[in-house]
């Protein structure tokens, strides 16, 4: 028989554990604290492409696909490809796109691996690569096609905690409620190209911290269709976004982001079908 001290420490460190547990897989998925990778990806068992049509002022302006790539070794990749017309940048007559593919590793156990971010302007030269490699606690992100910029710049991340780039919107939200707070963080390639104000006169990739809180119940018009929704607002210093979550089940239709004077994404209604 083990000695009292010994008994005691096994039944303390159970405790822990269970703790540990508990609010690392039960809590989020009963709406509390941060959402993690864990709590969003680990339901997706096929590649599911979301399409998003993308307005400006009423206008259509491009299109952004997502998908959720579970892999057989249990990681996940989070892809994302958009396209936008380049009048974002003030041009009105431009009649180019500016194309944005990115690519979020994440390991079995949820955490984030690497970040790959492409930035492309048709009938251009202009090509920006972004890599972001996790090491620790900090990502490593090395830049190339920049004039401007070419050094590697690390920074501080938590690798569990959710991080997309800003067309890379989750599919949906379990398990909201009004009240619920959580963060995220933004990789913004936009930066590496509009820094300055200018096309070429970015200096790299910016890690934007976001606040989401769901505020209130919002009926949402989509397509034909009305839809009870979470309005969620997403905040970064003076910036704010909003999506619209269906409070049934947390899928998201829509989205308005603080981009470029404001981007609205609406799932496509053409692409997919109201369950």
């Amino acid at each position: 028989m083990p000695q009292p001290w010994a008994r005691w420490a096994i039944v303390v460190f159970w405790v822990m554990m269970t703790v540990w547990l508990f609010n690392r897989d039960v809590m989020p998925r009963l709406g509390f604290g941060d959402f993690d990778y864990r709590t969003v990806l680990t339901t997706r068992a096929v590649a599911e492409p979301t399409h998003w049509l993308v307005e400006m002022d009423g206008d259509h302006i491009g299109s952004v696909t997502n998908v959720i790539s579970p892999k057989p070794d249990g990681s996940y990749g989070m892809k994302s490809r958009t396209s936008l017309s380049t009048s974002i940048f003030g041009d009105e007559q431009a009649e180019t796109q500016l194309l944005i593919e990115s690519t979020f590793n994440v390991s079995s156990l949820g955490r984030l691996r690497s970040v790959e971010i492409d930035l492309e302007v048709e009938g251009t030269q202009l090509r920006v690569s972004i890599y972001g490699q996790v090491k620790g606690n900090e990502i490593v992100f090395r830049t190339t096609g920049l004039p401007t910029f070419s050094d590697e710049v690390s920074m501080p991340i938590d690798p569990e905690s959710l991080m997309f780039d800003p067309f890379g919107q989750v599919h949906s939200w379990p398990n909201l409620r009004i009240g619920k707070t959580w963060v995220t963080r933004t990789v913004n390639p936009m930066s590496a190209l509009m820094g300055t104000g200018t096309l070429l006169g970015g200096s790299g990739p910016s890690i934007d911290v976001v606040t989401n809180e769901v505020v209130k119940v919002d009926d949402l018009h989509w397509g034909d269709h009305l839809i009870r929704c979470f309005l969620i607002e997403h905040r970064h210093g003076p910036m704010a976004a909003q999506s619209w979550a269906r409070t049934s089940d947390g899928k998201v239709f829509q989205h308005k982001l603080a981009i470029a004077g404001g981007l609205t994404l609406r799932l496509d209604p053409v692409m997919h079908e109201l369950e």
